[in-house]
């Protein structure tokens, strides 16, 4: 069976099990099917947990386990129904698929069986967002198209729609949501913008990223993000409640936004978050900050330290043929990634930039900031905001610790960003 590990639940690195014993009885599974269906909608990790088979594995931790369930269903939201369900056995597989509503998202949820009755996977794919629909803006389901590829979205367009402007938004690195969800109490920085810039009179869209529900084999930043941007751009540049498409990125996204806006000739880029590294040097910073950081033990921290160097210094030398894998990602990816340069994107075009970083952002350091101003020097309509107290994800942040699990307590995008931003695109 081909299977799409869509919002990756660790169920990807258990081990198909392959038994000896009987057929299980057709009911029999349909029954088992249905007890993990219930799991995966509910998070229950104890249950998929030992039906996988993982307690002796050495892969994935139980407790590992369940953040990552947990935060998979935070992506959609609290499971509302089921319909048109179907248990099927195919080529050795007992299969229930199931078309499930959540609270933001509409799934199809999959239970894959083998003959015996184990567990080989439990997974979603992704299908068209819950839009909403209130006295500020409403929402229209998006779906995107491209090279045998079908991302989902959402385009929010203000009630008081007078502006005429659209905002085509682009995530981080990794394959991330159109909300661009994060931590186990669901942070969504990108739902968050498109609703706060729709109240000020922008619309937006945003759209999944590519393998969100497609899996990847070699490809290049190419395939992960700039064709299906360079597609949407021209799906809103024919929408004609539009006058003016602009484009929001965060992180990575922040770092492609030019290059985007110089292919479609766009007037405004808004860039959060953004580097002037090569995205693995940005990696591999992080990565000894953290061997640094005293979370791990110093024998650990030097061997990794070196197994590290090693690979960075690999990738120094790697060229467009080099094969492999570098940091879990294709050397395809690794090689076209490091060919972005967004200072000499902008410094060859002539559109509106506005730059966004948090002072307390441990991921990209505020120090980036400057280092735009001193590498763009005298290239205009630049604007450069450090906003005091933010983090990666441009939400408040009090605490001082170098790690991911600021992302997990409840959190927004700070009201003042979005003005600015709302001002930059009228």
């Amino acid at each position: 069976m081909k299977k799409f590990l869509a919002l990756l639940l660790v169920l990807l690195m258990s081990v198909t099990m392959f038994s000896c014993t009987k057929k299980i009885e057709y009911n029999d599974a349909k029954d088992l099917s249905h007890k993990y269906l219930d799991a995966l909608r509910s998070a229950d990790g104890d249950v998929l947990f030992e039906a996988a088979r993982l307690k002796n594995q050495k892969q994935i931790e139980k407790e590992d386990f369940q953040r990552s369930l947990t935060q998979t269903i935070k992506k959609l939201g609290e499971f509302k129904e089921g319909k048109d369900e179907k248990f099927e056995y195919i080529e050795n597989t007992f299969v229930l698929s199931s078309e499930d509503r959540f609270d933001y998202r509409m799934v199809t949820s999959i239970i894959e069986l083998d003959k015996s009755g184990s567990l080989n996977n439990a997974y979603f794919m992704l299908k068209e967002p819950i839009c909403e629909d209130n006295d500020d803006f409403k929402e229209e389901s998006f779906i995107l198209e491209n090279d045998g590829a079908k991302m989902y979205g959402a385009l929010t367009i203000p009630k008081d729609f007078t502006s005429k402007k659209v905002v085509f938004m682009m995530q981080g690195s990794g394959p991330q949501d159109m909300d661009e969800t994060v931590g186990i109490s669901g942070n969504k920085p990108f739902k968050d913008l498109a609703h706060g810039l729709a109240k000020e009179g922008i619309a937006t869209l945003r759209i999944d990223k590519r393998y969100v529900n497609n899996a990847p084999k070699d490809y290049t930043v190419d395939e992960e993000v700039l064709s299906d941007a360079k597609l949407a751009i021209e799906e809103l540049k024919k929408d004609s409640r539009f006058d003016d498409v602009y484009v929001l990125g965060h992180s990575l996204g922040a770092m492609l936004a030019p290059r985007v806006a110089k292919g479609e000739a766009l007037k405004k880029v808004a860039m959060l978050s953004a580097s002037t590294m090569k995205f693995t040097d940005i990696i591999y910073t992080q990565q000894m900050e953290y061997l640094d950081s005293g979370e791990v033990s110093q024998s650990v921290a030097d061997f990794q330290k070196k197994e590290i160097t090693k690979i960075k210094e690999q990738i120094d030398n790697m060229t467009e043929k080099t094969k492999g894998n570098f940091f879990s990602m294709p050397a395809s990816y690794v090689y076209s990634v490091n060919q972005v340069n967004p200072v000499e994107d902008i410094k060859a075009s002539d559109f509106d930039v506005f730059m966004g970083h948090g002072s307390k952002d441990f991921q990209v350091k505020k120090d980036e900031l400057e280092k735009f101003k001193k590498a763009l020097g005298d290239r205009g309509l630049v604007m450069y905001n450090l906003y005091d107290g933010l983090n990666h994800l441009m939400m408040p942040e009090d605490s001082e610790e170098f790690s991911v699990d600021i992302y997990d307590k409840p959190n927004h995008v700070s009201q003042l960003v979005i003005d600015d931003l709302a001002e930059f695109f009228k």
